[in-house]
């Protein structure tokens, strides 16, 4: 701040409830876009990404996406994997703020 300011801290459930939903999408494994094209990343460390991920997903480490994004179409839709990883989340923000539809694929209620 270059003035006189309050700092204000939240617990993780009131940021949780207040302003993340806001900044980071979710989409659930039963997503379907019959009208829209989806591309599935991976944002793991290729050694996590080898060891399992979904079918047909792009394996894009987190360190290397804003350096990808170029090669991004903005008619696609983007699901950013895996579930409940800070990095796919943060993943998903940075495409958002570039103006992409991207979703955090988020847990399936079993």
């Amino acid at each position: 701040m270059t003035t006189d300011g309050v700092l204000g801290r939240l617990n993780i459930e009131l940021f949780n409830q207040l302003i993340k939903q806001h900044v980071v999408s979710t989409i659930s494994e039963q997503f379907e876009s019959e009208q829209e094209e989806i591309r599935i990343i991976d944002v793991r460390h290729p050694v996590e990404y080898q060891q399992g991920h979904i079918h047909g997903s792009d394996n894009i480490p987190i360190s290397f996406l804003r350096q990808k994004m170029t090669d991004f179409k903005q008619s696609l839709m983007y699901v950013v994997t895996p579930a409940n990883d800070r990095r796919a989340e943060l993943a998903t923000y940075i495409m958002r703020q570039a103006g992409f539809k991207a979703y955090h694929l988020s847990d399936v209620p079993s």
